[in-house]
């Protein structure tokens, strides 16, 4: 008896009829039917139409694309801002029209041109030391350099710059060219207009002063000059005991009173800052901050070089004031360091508690304006301030401020 794979291997009989028929059948089946010579051409004439529209089509998105980049070869070389494209090694790859008119250079010039020539003198620090921190950075840093035109005069720009990696190829910084001389030239008017107000300010605050001490604290002199009389002159006894008291608490009123005028002269000026220098003014303020808070501190100056001009000392004192009614309102410190360094070429002064710091809410409120007038003054003179977290925690602010070549130690 076979089985099923048994009859399955068995070769086929090729005499078969049964076969024969089905073999042919599938031969004619295969077989290519011949077709009309007008069919032929019917089909051909519609893939022919096929093409010609295809080919329409393929010329009509050509345009459209032809004016798509047009269209941005204007919005790119016609931007008000400028575009230009820098390899590794700071040369550039690409810039657009207004970028060329901003550096002053025929755009077909500027391939293959290191940028860095463009920097001004002064700036090349900084723009190496930016360029460099791009390259790392995956997002865009901004600075903002004196540049100078092809015919050597400057203006001064916003650099918004973007290093672009790609694998197995070196990065490409992507730069937008912005010219901000006039704004520029109204930060320095509003510089030197808010330089003027506190001028004013502080000529006005010295006037008050004389006038308080000269006009008010004259006639509280002569008052208990007058009031001291008045006692003396009255008889001891028991109907003069009445008009000895009153005399008494009208001499503590103007003690009082005397009291508080010193207090607002001081306010507003203390005359040991023009008296004796800022060294002194700097112990007083310190020892009147621990007297009304509480609050421990060490007074360190070293190096003193001599008297500062009025405008040094005063601006060093207002943000000193400022610093140590910062850590009164802010900080829970108890303890600071006032540190004063007057150098050969700079003077260096230092506030720094042992406090919270000062958090982002904080400086958001009214203890920015404060920290904003701080920097201020310090830009005016030309020079620099920090705020920084000790490694114990707290605030240290520091303040550099060149000195004018005349006061400079030769």
């Amino acid at each position: 008896m076979f089985t099923k794979e048994d009859r399955l291997s068995e070769k086929p009989n090729e005499q078969d009829p049964l076969r024969k028929t089905a073999e042919a059948q599938l031969a004619h089946a295969l077989k290519p039917k011949p077709r009309p010579a007008k069919e032929l051409l019917h089909e051909l004439q519609v893939h022919q139409i096929e093409l010609e529209m295809q080919n329409e089509q393929l010329r009509r998105t050509q345009i459209a694309l032809e004016e798509s980049r047009d269209r941005y070869a204007d919005l790119y070389d016609f931007a008000p801002v400028g575009y230009l494209s820098l390899n590794h090694e700071g040369i550039i790859d690409e810039i657009n029209l207004t970028g060329a008119a901003l550096l002053g250079v025929e755009r077909n010039k500027l391939a293959h041109y290191r940028f860095a020539p463009f920097v001004a003198t002064e700036d090349h620090d900084t723009w190496y030391r930016h360029f460099l921190n791009v390259l790392k950075c995956d997002h865009t840093l901004t600075c903002e350099l004196a540049l100078q035109h092809g015919n050597g005069s400057r203006f001064y720009a916003r650099l918004d710059c973007l290093s672009l990696k790609k694998a197995g190829k070196e990065p490409v910084v992507r730069i937008v060219l912005s010219d901000i001389t006039e704004r520029k030239a109204i930060e320095q008017q509003l510089r030197d207009l808010t330089a003027h107000l506190q001028i004013v300010r502080e000529e006005e605050k010295s006037s008050i002063v004389r006038e308080i001490h000269d006009e008010l604290g004259g006639t509280m002199t002569a008052l208990k000059i007058k009031i001291h009389q008045l006692k003396t002159d009255l008889p001891e006894n028991n109907n003069a005991v009445t008009l000895h008291e009153q005399i008494e608490s009208m001499s503590q009123l103007i003690n009082s009173a005397a009291g508080i005028t010193r207090r607002i002269i001081s306010d507003l000026r203390p005359t040991i800052l023009d008296d004796l220098g800022l060294l002194a003014a700097i112990e007083w303020q310190a020892a009147q901050f621990n007297k009304l808070t509480g609050i421990e501190y060490l007074v360190n100056c070293i190096g003193d070089k001599g008297d500062l001009d009025k405008p040094h000392s005063i601006a060093l004192f207002r943000i000193l004031q400022e610093a140590l009614t910062n850590v009164t309102k802010h900080s829970g410190a108890s303890r600071v360091e006032i540190e004063f360094h007057h150098g050969d070429e700079e003077v260096m002064l230092s506030v720094c508690d042992n406090g919270r710091g000062l958090s982002e809410g904080q400086a958001a409120q009214s203890g920015a304006y404060g920290m904003l007038g701080m920097k201020e003054r310090v830009e005016q003179l030309g020079g620099t301030i920090r705020f920084d977290i000790p490694p114990g925690g707290g605030l240290c602010l520091m303040v550099i401020i060149p000195l004018p070549a005349e006061e400079r130690s030769i």
